[in-house]
């Protein structure tokens, strides 16, 4: 499974995601109601600690995400962004960087992938 994993993260990476834009405390435009949006989980450091979010949609988890990533990482670059799927999981795997170093972020999706209500 891991290497399916790794393979989807390199296959996006490569593929073309190489738009890269600095947050710079940046609100989202689509900036999700925190009285509705939650996280759980973990630290988002590896797969097996990724970042819920619960109560979302398509379009307010993504904006959750990085709203998740602006709290925890302020002043962070966005460098890449894939979807993953692992044990029946969807994942959304996004690479940062952080005061010149890369850092790889893993949100489980799984509730709101796909739904747009």
């Amino acid at each position: 499974m891991r290497s399916k994993l790794l393979f989807v993260l390199a296959t996006a990476m490569l593929g073309g995601c190489q738009a890269t834009q600095t947050r710079d405390n940046a609100t989202p435009s689509t900036a999700p109601s925190s009285s509705r949006i939650t996280f759980a989980g973990g630290d988002g450091s590896t797969i097996e600690k990724a970042v819920v979010i619960v109560g979302a949609n398509e379009m307010t988890g993504v904006s959750a995400e990085y709203d998740w990533i602006e709290r925890h990482y302020p002043g962070y670059t966005r460098k890449n962004q894939a979807v993953a799927s692992e044990n029946g999981k969807m994942f959304d795997l996004l690479e940062i960087e952080v005061s010149g170093k890369k850092k790889t972020l893993y949100f489980d999706i799984t509730g709101f992938f796909g739904k747009m209500k």
